[in-house]
């Protein structure tokens, strides 16, 4: 999967696993998460509603992209605040490296480690 915006200057083209790698490092930073995967059934990458293919480009505009993760957080935090602290950390991180902002974050917390 391509992702793929043009400029001016020229076409930029990012492999969707690039995207999502972004993504999950963005989110691993985060104090309580433990692991971060892509939904199994949902897409991981949605455009205008639309689950991405293998084949599908994605433009990287401003307000088409939607990101699916489900988390594994560490039993002594608090989950709604990692959760949005995850969402707030992915949106600076596709802000930063491809400088647009998604229509959503979503989070799931599939999993808590307990000691």
């Amino acid at each position: 999967m391509i992702a793929e915006f043009e400029r001016e200057e020229g076409v930029t083209r990012v492999s969707v696993s690039t995207l999502l790698d972004i993504v999950q490092v963005a989110a691993k930073k985060i104090p309580g998460v433990v692991n971060v995967q892509m939904p199994r059934n949902k897409a991981g990458v949605v455009v205008r509603e639309q689950p991405l293919n293998a084949s599908d480009k994605v433009p990287l505009e401003d307000g088409v992209l939607e990101i699916n993760l489900v988390l594994t957080l560490r039993e002594d935090c608090q989950f709604h605040q990692v959760a949005l602290e995850v969402q707030k950390a992915v949106f600076e991180a596709l802000r930063d490296y491809f400088g647009i902002s998604p229509q959503r974050v979503n989070v799931g917390v599939q999993e808590v480690v307990w000691s």
